[in-house]
């Protein structure tokens, strides 16, 4: 990975992840969530939205490790 890949804050956000995501790196980019932006719009959305892209694309334990702490950012912002 070179300093500017683009993917870079995807790659971060998906290591970030409990467990460790980092594999699913070039699936989230054919779902075009592939950059800093499209992860800002991504982590924006509902949560609903997000299982809409996530849904058919991943098993039920990637899609709560993504869901999960998103949930809990949205709780945490919304006080």
């Amino acid at each position: 990975m070179s300093a500017d890949d683009p993917s870079a804050p995807v790659r971060e956000f998906l290591r970030s992840l409990k467990p460790n995501l980092e594999s699913l790196l070039p699936r989230f980019c054919e779902l075009g969530v592939e950059d800093f932006a499209t992860l800002s719009a991504f982590k924006a959305w509902t949560s609903d939205e997000r299982e809409e892209l996530l849904g058919e694309h991943f098993n039920k334990l990637q899609r709560l490790a993504v869901q999960i702490p998103l949930r809990k950012a949205d709780q945490l912002t919304s006080l």
